[in-house]
């Protein structure tokens, strides 16, 4: 299926900042975890990648994980949550054997990250959307955060 269909309008069901991670982890130190494998079989180069016990530089320093993750995700912008989770997606293959045997291997979800700098806003999901996750083994981990802004 084509995501063709999801709301492409752009009305009052923005927030003012959008951004989405897809996320592939095994919480199972011995578990198999190939990060090349992962990419290989998504098509798709990961924004960040790393097997458990391996030091991985972070903005603050190094870091040493107990579990592994494979992630790809999308920079901060103002668009709807549909938008923003059909270009993460688009990023990666359309083959949903290739889905279906990554998420039956590990963890798989997708992240979506929202600013509010204003009250009063809210947003969907289109049901487009949600069966193209649902297709791809992905569960949804929606984090929405408002900043009130200071009365100048």
């Amino acid at each position: 299926m084509e995501l063709k269909d999801i709301n492409r309008n752009m009305y009052d069901s923005w927030f003012d900042q959008i951004t989405t991670a897809i996320s592939i982890t095994s919480r199972e130190k011995e578990k198999h975890f190939n990060k090349d494998e992962i990419s290989e079989l998504l098509k798709a180069t990961p924004t960040r990648a790393w097997t458990a016990g391996e030091s991985v530089f972070l903005g603050n320093g190094q870091k040493v994980f107990n579990y592994s993750s494979w992630g790809l995700s999308t920079d901060w912008e103002r668009t709807t949550i549909d938008l923003q989770i059909e270009k993460l997606l688009s990023l990666c293959t359309k083959d949903m054997n290739a889905w279906r045997e990554i998420s039956q291997l590990y963890d798989c979800d997708i992240g979506v990250g929202a600013n509010m700098f204003s009250q009063h806003k809210g947003t969907n999901i289109s049901p487009a959307i949600l069966k193209e996750l649902a297709n791809r083994g992905l569960g949804l981990d929606l984090s929405v955060y408002y900043y009130e802004e200071e009365e100048k």
